[in-house]
């Protein structure tokens, strides 16, 4: 059992959170002046945003590390990531990405794929409640191959004229035709799946009361 459950910096204690880790705004210069952090192997999101780092090391034990957020610091040197391999996202600012030199920087594999869609309001309860597994089924690594995996998929909000749903997957590939042509297959799927379950989808509608 784990009986640290925070990592110091500048004397102050900062807790980790559901695997994620936010030091923003810290003046943070070295990932390596984060006490405690070598303790959390399993963190998943890690953000820095607007601090001093110039260089990106101490991340080696972070193996299940998903993502990694530094834009608006100072780095000069792009490495330290050959043994994050399960990392999927490395935010950076422009600035950075274009005066910062490369070492050794492993190029991102995976397409990060996130889309919405809504269904009608009428939509009864018990099909609402089917559409998460529908997509599930339909975002299968083992029908689509150049899919890696589905990462959610999750009724989110009321809309204006829609109950809105947001799907996040990932891609093997980088490669934008891959990514077109797989989002093809997949909206024909939710369309022909929807269709067999009587799921409308919606489009923009207005409801007018008049008085009498």
């Amino acid at each position: 059992m784990k009986l640290i459950d925070y990592v110091e910096f500048n004397g102050n204690r900062y807790y980790i959170d559901n695997d994620i880790l936010t030091l923003n705004n810290k003046r943070v210069e070295s990932i390596n002046k984060i006490i405690n952090l070598d303790y959390f192997s399993e963190l998943k999101e890690l953000h820095l945003t607007n601090n001093l780092i110039t260089v990106i090391e101490g991340l080696d034990h972070l193996k299940n590390l998903k993502i990694l957020q530094l834009n608006d610091n100072k780095i000069k040197v792009l490495g330290g990531l050959e043994r994050l391999e399960n990392l999927e996202e490395l935010i950076l600012s422009n600035r950075e990405l274009t005066t910062a030199s490369i070492r050794n920087f492993k190029k991102m594999k995976r397409r990060r794929i996130d889309f919405s869609f809504g269904v009608t309001y009428n939509t009864p309860l018990t099909k609402l409640k089917k559409i998460p597994d529908i997509i599930k089924k339909i975002i299968d690594p083992e029908k689509l191959e150049h899919v890696h995996k589905l990462d959610r998929v999750h009724f989110s909000d009321f809309g204006d004229f829609s109950l809105n749903f947001d799907v996040v997957y990932y891609m093997k590939s980088q490669d934008y035709l891959l990514y077109k042509d797989t989002q093809q297959e997949i909206n024909f799927r939710i369309k022909e799946a929807f269709e067999k379950e009587g799921i409308e989808m919606a489009f923009p509608t207005q409801t007018i009361f008049l008085e009498k």
